[in-house]
């Protein structure tokens, strides 16, 4: 399978910067593309790394072109998250209350000349515009599968988008796939907790996976009483997160969705002069230049980390041919070698000893018609057609034809592919290979084997046809009888046929010498013709042990077929490649 060892060109194309440039749209196709037989690695955590890997394309090429900052409030449920949401907008666009959660949809406050809308990356999320003066009393909740954007006109967040996402702890999946889509859009994450939240495992695994991804964190701790940041942190630094003491702000106990006191509270004003001051539209362009870089390098580590898994099952399948190739070939030894034990001792006596009684009768000075007759009509007994009558060529053919038997192609086929299932089936119960030579489907019938192996017989037919021909143009016009008679050669050729249908490989030399014997005179024209005639017999001993096997192949092409359906091609593992050297580059 060259296949495996092939690459070739992707979407990507070769730019003077001395990298490839890979367009969004042509990596788009890699969602069905990336594929994997399941050596070692589940199908469905390729299809999460490659949707992943998409979705951080995608916003790494809307961030290209979108300036503005976006700024998202993230947390668990009950936290005040949605409260302090709207203190930092200023206005109340988050429905609050006790009733838990509130939030059902991502909800965006902008400023009207970031371009939100344009291209925005997750084409599963509609957006729903509207005047931040305009909203309802009360505020929205938001609707899963829509961003709810207010925009407004105040100059000062003229550079930020700031965002209100759904609950991280939502048992709504849809939900929980808000939060990661959002977080990767984001370039600053304000994440709230609660003092009797912040000890829980999904604030630990979050703010870990925000230290290891090097976004800028600001962490709001509501609703304290008689607790310091130190006590904060150290829980969440022990289990390997990264956190400044002055990345920590504690906000005490507030009614619920009371933004007006929650301004006052001295830890949020620290936090919010330090959020404007950190983003402000004076750094907003090193910021942005700051996380497109770490997106970059996200994207090329991701695509890295997925070609070497997709490498690895290609290294895997490599294997698998090869072991195929190696079951298939002692399939092939086996089925050979069972065609020559039906050719039995007892068959070989039995022609030698026809042919010895004809040749005792053999008198070229007395009756050379007669016995030469019955010489040329011994290929056709054994075909069991009538002496009475010289048969023509294509009945000859047919009645040898008609003697085969296919139960060793048969029996040899099913053995190779139980040898297959049990040898070469994936560990992996959820191998999609295992799954495809599984399939009732997979094993050629007994319909198919017949129907290819009449097409070998007709290549046969037509290749000694043609041989006959090829020799018989050369027969002397003055040889009437001999080794040059048009009956004695087609009737030779016939016999070896016969003997190698019925599996007589390694008797036909002896066979033929029998044969040929009375009629070489150590003329050079015919030992020329005797040397001719055996080659041709023994290649047709060949090819018709190639003819046996060429069922086995049809066999063992269609396994090898089912498993390159389920490799990734090598034009799309080139694309992955160029991505990665293209965001390399960005770095």
């Amino acid at each position: 399978m060259n296949e495996l060892n092939e690459s070739g060109p992707g979407a990507a194309e070769q730019t003077d910067r001395g990298y490839h440039h890979v367009s969004m749209a042509g990596v788009s196709h890699l969602r069905n593309a990336v594929r994997v037989p399941g050596f070692h690695v589940a199908p469905i955590e390729i299809d999460r790394r490659t949707e992943d890997l998409l979705k951080r394309l995608a916003v790494f090429y809307y961030k290209k072109d979108t300036p503005c900052l976006w700024i998202s409030f993230m947390g668990g449920t009950g936290t005040g998250k949605s409260t302090l949401f709207n203190a930092f907008c200023g206005t109340s666009l988050s429905q609050t209350g006790v009733e838990r959660p509130k939030t059902g949809g991502p909800i965006a406050y902008a400023h009207q000349n970031c371009r939100v809308a344009p291209d925005f990356p997750f084409t599963d999320v509609s957006i729903d515009p509207r005047d931040a003066d305009d909203f309802l009393p009360g505020g929205s909740v938001g609707a899963p599968g829509h961003l709810a954007l207010f925009i407004h006109h105040r100059d000062e967040q003229s550079h930020l988008v700031i965002l209100d996402t759904p609950d991280m702890d939502s048992v709504e999946a849809q939900n929980a796939a808000a939060v990661d889509a959002f977080y990767l859009l984001s370039d600053a994450v304000v994440f709230v907790t609660s003092q009797d939240k912040y000890a829980d495992e999904i604030p630990y695994q979050f703010l870990l996976n925000i230290s290891k991804d090097q976004k800028p964190c600001f962490l709001l701790v509501n609703k304290t009483h008689g607790i310091t940041k130190q006590e904060i942190l150290s829980p969440i630094q022990s289990h390997g997160a990264i956190l400044a003491e002055n990345r920590v702000w504690l906000i005490g106990y507030h009614l619920s969705g009371d933004e007006g006191s929650v301004l006052n509270d001295p830890g949020f004003s620290e936090f919010a002069q330090a959020l404007s001051e950190d983003l402000s539209p004076e750094r907003a362009h090193k910021f942005h230049a700051e996380e497109q870089t770490r997106r970059s390098t996200a994207i090329a580590e991701k695509a890295e980390a997925l070609t070497d898994l997709i490498g690895k099952e290609r290294q895997e399948a490599t294997k698998w041919v090869t072991e195929l190739g190696r079951l298939y070939d002692a399939a092939c030894a086996d089925l050979i070698e069972a065609e020559k034990e039906r050719f039995t001792s007892e068959s070989r006596r039995h022609l030698q000893s026809e042919i010895r009684r004809l040749f005792e009768r053999y008198d070229p000075l007395s009756k050379p018609r007669k016995v030469i007759r019955r010489i040329i009509s011994l290929p056709f007994q054994f075909a069991g057609m009538s002496l009475g009558r010289r048969p023509k060529r294509k009945d000859a053919l047919s009645q040898v034809r008609r003697q085969i038997d296919l139960t060793p192609v048969l029996a040899s086929a099913e053995r190779f592919n139980r040898f297959v299932l049990e040898r070469l089936s994936p560990e992996r119960k959820d191998s999609p290979l295992l799954k495809a030579i599984h399939q009732p489907d997979m094993p050629l019938t007994e319909t198919e084997i017949r129907s290819a192996m009449s097409k070998e017989h007709d290549k046969l037919d037509r290749w000694l046809e043609k041989k006959f021909k090829d020799l018989s143009r050369r027969l002397p016009t003055h040889k009437r009888w001999g080794i040059y008679s048009t009956s004695i050669l087609w009737g030779t050729l016939i016999l070896s046929f016969q003997i190698v249908v019925g599996g007589g490989f390694s008797g036909l030399d002896a066979i033929l010498d029998s044969v040929l014997a009375p009629f070489i005179t150590k003329g050079s024209m015919e030992l020329f013709a005797y040397r001719e005639i055996k080659a041709v017999a023994k290649a047709l001993a060949q090819q018709y042990q190639e003819a046996l096997c060429s069922i086995l192949e049809r066999q063992k092409q269609r396994y090898e077929k089912a498993l390159l359906d389920l490799l990734t091609k090598p034009e799309d593992l080139a694309t992955l490649k160029a991505l990665q050297e293209e965001m390399e580059a960005v770095r």
